[in-house]
């Protein structure tokens, strides 16, 4: 039994001290915001807070005895406006100020926020004067002191007065009233989130589910909490739309708002209309520019692929011209190798050909002075043998005359069937001409019948071919001889001695020229064939 006791004991003082630790006061947060406000968000405000002010005016210190854990412990959190910096103890916060300021403490129940400003008396406002002596008044409970100054203040257009109005209205169970100043403080752009969650509470009370969730989506928004607070509220002494505070300033000022709200709204609807005819204009504007840039692409990759293309063909057929050229060279080295062979063995052969026709040249001039040397040495035989034949010729002219005027007769005799008379000079002359010609092919017969009854000998054919060189020279002069019909006798002979021509062939010579230009000896030759 007596154990029993010790243990119900020890229950009942963990049940008592885990209470306290659940219900003990934890800093979450400080942050200095505007310049001259530092808030500090609890977990709760059962406690209350003790605060002064230094002697010289720069110092804030709050106490807060309630506190049992707090982060915040021997850190420093800097400002950039009055504020110069925040010290934080286990216990309270110290506020160090750059110049000489006032200040006020307010608790804000929705938020479990203590709000500390600072402020500089010289520099107040009649309202902003108003809404101070009213926070100070709050500090000791003064709410009928207060009231009338804040309502003083709303009416001078401070915003964060109504939201303190509204508060304590709204503790009053006047939620009507307490709802246009929560309104006002908002649309005068109050930064405490009191006022969304006092909004979101009254209109839950109203059952008005729409603006309930209106004004709980920006407390969350503005806080980051999802849990949306609520206070305790007396009985709601306000019905319906009934107001039992002076808010005629506040419905001036909200039916304003609300015009200029419904305006705003129609010419937001009205933009929004517009924004959506322009969007959709501006949609098929960009659709079209969007099928142009997706045409311009395509045309784009159309025409580089085609450009590869191109520059693949010219590659491609660049190196075959490449290869041509490169066997072109290679053909042209065989060939100029060949042809340097070829060449080469041309040379050797004219080489050799040369060579041969130098060795026969050589033996050429050494057999030239051979016959050179054998001429001079038969000169006087060979004169002797051209003497003997020219008396041969001589003794037998007689003879080789009429044996060739028998022949030319025996030819002329065995053409007379086809021979007329000529009955022009041209035709004559003609004629004539061709008799000549007979004539001396019979006077080369008959003296190539007498060369051959001669017996040569080996050393002299070699003359004799001479001879007959300078026979064929001296007939080619004859026949550039066509004064011969002036010639004599005698002249006839020394021409004949002087280029070693027969006299008999002169002589014929003459007679043919002398007929070929006499029409009566012409004609008796002509009557003579024709018999």
């Amino acid at each position: 039994m007596k154990y029993i006791k010790h243990i119900l004991f020890l229950s009942f003082l963990l049940i008592l001290i885990n209470n306290f630790e659940v219900n003990a006061t934890e800093l979450i947060s400080a942050k200095i915001e505007p310049l001259n406000r530092l808030s500090l968000s609890l977990t709760n405000l059962d406690g209350e807070i003790n605060h002064k002010l230094s002697a010289d005016k720069k110092k804030i210190t709050a106490e807060l005895d309630y506190l049992l854990n707090n982060k915040f412990k021997d850190t420093i959190l800097f400002g950039e406006g009055i504020i110069k910096q925040v010290k934080f103890d286990k216990n309270s916060v110290e506020i160090e100020l750059k110049e000489v300021r006032g200040y006020t403490v307010a608790e804000l129940p929705y938020t479990n926020e203590i709000v500390i400003e600072v402020f500089d008396w010289n520099k107040l406002s009649e309202g902003e004067e108003a809404y101070r002596m009213a926070l100070l008044g709050l500090e000791d409970d003064l709410i009928e002191v207060a009231k009338p100054d804040l309502l003083r203040a709303v009416k001078s257009d401070i915003a964060d007065a109504g939201t303190f109005l509204g508060l304590i209205l709204l503790k009053e169970g006047k939620i009507n009233s307490a709802q246009k100043n929560f309104q006002f403080a908002e649309l005068k752009g109050s930064i405490f989130a009191e006022n969304y969650a006092a909004l979101t509470q009254i209109y839950k009370i109203k059952k008005d589910t729409t603006n309930s969730k209106l004004y709980e989506e920006k407390y969350k928004e503005k806080t980051g909490n999802n849990n949306i607070p609520q206070i305790d509220l007396p009985e709601i002494i306000e019905k319906e739309e009934e107001c039992l505070e002076p808010v005629s300033h506040l419905d001036e000022f909200l039916d304003k708002y609300k015009k200029e709200a419904d305006t705003t709204d129609k010419q937001k609807e009205e933009n929004s209309f517009q924004n959506i005819l322009a969007k959709d204009t501006t949609t098929k504007d960009i659709g079209k520019i969007d099928t142009y840039k997706t045409i311009a692409k395509y045309a784009i990759a159309v025409v580089a692929a085609f450009a590869l293309l191109l520059l693949y063909w010219y590659l491609k057929w660049r190196k075959k011209q490449l290869e041509k050229i490169e066997q072109k060279k290679v053909t042209q080295q065989k060939v100029n190798k060949k042809e340097a062979d070829t060449t080469g063995k041309q040379k050797v052969k004219k080489n050799h050909k040369d060579n041969k026709n130098e060795k026969s040249n050589n033996e050429k001039q050494s057999f030239g002075t051979v016959i050179d040397r054998t001429i001079a040495e038969e000169v006087p035989y060979i004169q002797n043998i051209q003497t003997q034949k020219v008396a041969k010729t001589e003794n037998k002219e007689t003879e080789t005359d009429k044996y060739s005027i028998n022949e030319q007769d025996n030819n002329i005799r065995q053409q007379q069937t086809t021979l007329e008379y000529p009955s022009s000079p041209e035709e004559r002359s003609q004629k004539a001409n061709e008799l000549l010609a007979i004539m001396q092919e019979n006077i080369k017969k008959s003296e190539t019948n007498n060369a051959k009854t001669q017996k040569q000998l080996p050393t002299v054919e070699l003359a004799s071919r001479l001879a007959d060189e300078q026979k064929r020279i001296k007939e080619k002069q004859l026949s550039d001889l066509p004064e011969i019909l002036e010639l004599d006798e005698n002249k006839i002979n020394a021409i004949s001695k002087k280029i070693g021509i027969e006299k008999s062939g002169l002589e014929t010579r003459k007679t043919l020229n002398k007929i070929e230009n006499d029409e009566e000896e012409i004609s008796k030759l002509s009557k003579k064939f024709k018999m």
